[in-house]
């Protein structure tokens, strides 16, 4: 039972974390320009791939276009997140609709 309650405990710090950062930078104008640079660059990039013909050239090229999507995709990941520990907590506050998962061993 008490490694219920840990895992509860992680789930509601997790939920909380989440929802801290979202709402932290989902409204703050600097990280909001930030993001629209990011998909300027990104677009930038998706239309030059056919003029790169070095290969390391090219692999930078892709590098750094998933380094701006990671960050692009931040606020979406951490909502992700958020709600997949909150349907997590959820089904252990309510056991009996639990169907087929073991959260002791996962």
């Amino acid at each position: 039972m008490e490694n219920l309650e840990t895992l509860k405990e992680e789930l509601r710090r997790k939920i909380a974390k989440c929802d801290r950062i979202v709402r932290g930078l989902e409204h703050h104008d600097p990280f909001v320009e930030m993001i629209s640079d990011f998909n300027d660059q990104m677009k930038r990039l998706d239309t030059s791939w056919q003029w790169i013909t070095d290969e390391k050239l090219i692999k930078e090229a892709q590098i750094t276009k998933m380094a701006y999507l990671s960050v692009v995709n931040v606020i979406d990941n951490y909502k992700h997140d958020m709600e997949e520990a909150d349907k997590q907590l959820v089904e252990l506050d309510n056991p009996d609709k639990i169907t087929g998962k073991d959260f002791d061993n996962g």
